[in-house]
């Protein structure tokens, strides 16, 4: 019987002898394309396949990136990770390991197949890890173990993985920064990403490992938010409680002052205080009836210490048989109460402080975190799948993100910057004569190139155009927030429109929207700094536009007017004075 092969070539050279050389030439180049083209098919399936995958790696980093952002729950954020992890890579258990400080760890969250058992909540001892494994977690190094029993770990290590039916493991560690009080950072190794593949020997991808890697990253600034966020509730706990001790204190004895009333005799006037002298005698001495004579005064005078003393007296004259005129003055010492009220608000301004510090930190970790989040992933996405890059889509698409990320962070520092200035009067303001119609209809042409067709822009400008003396640089920041704001908060779309209008002695500026509008309540709060709506929800903010706004707006000698209703939308009014 002849092979396959030598039956080819005996056919090849019956149809050579048959048709002769041209048609079997013509047969084996249509063999020859058959080929190519299924060498093609294949290579597209791979690129295909090959980029499927790194679009469902990107989202999902993207997706616990964002979860990090929207929540301070630690918990949730660790329970998301090792349940994706698991459904994307197919293993039979995913867990995030925590090393405590006396050398034991233990697993804290878990995602894990039947029939395998669980490792969750079981603490393990020191000699589970291995000090030369800690050093090498330490400096980020990643561990891949196809299978444990060929693997070059110890025999008792070996053992104690199969007892959880771990024949191959991929272990990443989570580096933490733990930032003291002082200015210094301490780098530590928090604990462990792992993922086990119980059912057979697994060969790891670099891919599998570069994703463990970027979620590892993730997750260590989750934990580093999460104790930024508890420090700062420890810190308000501990600020009121002191509040309340030390009212009680004064309360006290505020009490016990009041219960003595202090009668002065005839000598009152010489205890009185040089500069209190002339109107306490007045009021004290006058004996004709009067609604402002007989409401107390308040006075200084000196204790038998030498210290000086508030006191709180009323004068009466004393009626009797006697042709002398007598007037008794009754008084309290009032000093300490003076002083609880000078602590009290004090003590209000520190609360208000430390809220609005409770604040900014609460936004910094969001609004910083957030975008070097974004550029950290994206950058990790360029460097380790540099030979995909020739795919000039996803290049720009991740040197987009970065770009982005870098220009929100620069929008936030201006924002920061020109509040402190504009606190501190250091703010420049330079009014130059400007033709503001001209000026609003280009600005509104370039806000339109970076706005999706979701948003319609539009402009109306009603009266005499003139010249307005207006600070360029103040102007452009105040489109931008108002315009910005109108958009973000119409996250489903609609008309935002620009208005100007000319009046006689002033002229008016108005940015109108369709979007989510504002409470009573949180008008309220309006202009003041890190205060967010309410109603918000996860459309991303700092609580800084508005302040930014009314601050250009006040050096203008201008005025900021809000009208908004919760699903009804919300119109700023900025009115500024027309000058020569």
């Amino acid at each position: 019987m002849l092979s396959l092969k030598q039956f080819g070539v005996t056919y090849c050279a019956n149809i050579l002898s048959r048709y002769g050389v041209g048609i079997g030439m013509s047969i084996l180049l249509l063999l020859g394309i058959y080929y190519l083209l299924q060498r093609q098919i294949l290579q597209r399936q791979r690129a295909e396949i090959l980029l499927r995958h790194q679009s469902d790696r990107e989202r999902l980093v993207t997706q616990i990136a964002q979860q990090i952002r929207q929540s301070l729950a630690l918990d949730q954020v660790l329970a998301t990770t090792v349940a994706e992890v698991q459904r994307f890579l197919q293993v039979d258990r995913v867990l995030i390991y925590r090393l405590w400080n006396n050398g034991t760890g233990s697993a804290i969250h878990e995602t894990v197949l039947p029939p395998y058992p669980q490792v969750l909540g079981q603490i393990f001892p020191e000699e589970v890890f291995p000090k030369e494994y800690h050093q090498a977690y330490s400096l980020g190094k990643t561990r891949t173990i196809t299978n444990v029993e060929q693997a070059d770990i110890q025999p008792c290590l070996v053992d104690f993985v199969k007892q959880f039916g771990v024949q191959a493991k991929l272990v990443v560690p989570i580096i933490h920064e733990n930032r003291q009080e002082s200015l210094d950072s301490v780098s530590y190794l928090w604990g462990l990403l792992i993922a086990h593949q119980c059912s057979y020997p697994r060969q790891w991808e670099a891919w599998e490992v570069e994703l463990m890697q970027q979620l590892a990253t993730q997750v260590a600034i989750a934990i580093q938010q999460s104790q930024l966020y508890t420090q700062l509730q420890q810190l308000n706990t501990e600020l009121e409680l002191r509040v309340q001790q030390r009212t009680a204190e004064l309360r006290a004895e505020i009490a016990e002052h009041q219960r003595t009333e202090v009668t002065l005799g005839k000598n009152v006037i010489e205890l009185v205080h040089p500069d209190d002298l002339m109107i306490t005698r007045d009021r004290l001495t006058n004996t004709i009836p009067s609604p402002e004579l007989t409401r107390p005064i308040e006075f200084r005078y000196r204790h038998q210490n030498g210290s000086w003393r508030i006191l709180e007296a009323i004068s009466q004259p004393f009626v009797d048989s006697v042709a002398t005129l007598q007037i008794i003055v009754n008084a309290r010492d009032i000093t300490q109460w003076k002083r609880l009220d000078e602590i009290r608000l004090a003590l209000e301004r520190e609360k208000e402080l430390s809220a609005l510090k409770t604040r900014f930190f609460s936004m910094a970790s969001h609004e910083f975190r957030t975008p070097l989040s974004t550029a950290l992933a994206a950058a990790q996405v360029l460097e380790t799948c540099r030979d995909e890059w020739d795919i000039s889509e996803k290049r720009l698409r991740n040197l987009r993100r970065i770009q982005d990320s870098v220009k929100h962070m620069v929008q936030l520092l201006d924002d920061i910057l020109t509040i402190n200035r504009a606190e501190t009067g250091k703010l420049a303001f330079n009014p130059q004569p400007l033709d503001l119609e001209l000026y609003c209809r280009d600005f509104l042409d370039e806000m339109r190139e970076s706005v999706g067709s979701q948003h319609n822009l539009s402009f109306t400008c009603q009266g005499k155009s003139v010249l307005v003396c207006l600070d360029e640089k103040l102007l452009r920041s105040m489109l931008s927030n108002l315009l910005s704001n109108a958009i973000k908060y119409s996250p489903q779309g609609g008309i935002v429109n620009l208005s100007l209008e000319f009046q006689s002695n002033q002229m008016i500026l108005a940015v109108q929207d369709r979007g989510i509008g504002m409470s009573q309540e949180d008008q309220k709060q309006l202009f003041e700094p890190f205060h967010r709506g309410k109603n918000v929800r996860t459309i991303p903010g700092t609580g800084l536009g508005l302040v930014v706004v009314k601050k250009c707006v006040d050096l203008h000698q201008g005025t900021i007017r809000v009208i908004s209703e919760v699903g009804i939308g919300t119109t700023c009014l900025v009115t500024v004075p027309l000058s020569n």
